[in-house]
């Protein structure tokens, strides 16, 4: 709820949710289906490990537009990032995926 509150607070309205251990904050509470559905999604967390600890995706195709023209041209190639980190035994990694057009 703070992160939803300050992201609304610096003009991004945002909405948090919880269900169980998933914690989904979003800019569109209007949104259906589900991000495994989403060919962008998809792309920035294949690979991801059974026993992920913390997921992060940022869906940049659908940031730019609303940003109007304030996007760096060198920037707006680049549609989404997805992080996460993970146990693998007794290893943590982390991993981050940015995708492009």
């Amino acid at each position: 709820q703070a992160l939803a509150k300050l992201l609304t607070t610096n003009g991004t309205p945002a909405t948090a949710t919880a269900s169980g251990s998933n914690v989904v904050i979003t800019n569109d509470a209007a949104a259906s289906g589900a991000l495994g559905n989403d060919a962008g999604f998809k792309s920035a967390m294949s690979g991801m490990p059974d026993n992920v600890v913390a997921a992060a995706y940022v869906n940049l195709a659908g940031i730019w537009p609303a940003a109007g023209g304030k996007v760096p041209s060198d920037l707006q190639h680049l549609t989404g990032i997805g992080t996460y980190e993970a146990l693998d035994g007794s290893d943590v990694t982390f991993s981050v995926r940015v995708t492009v057009n």
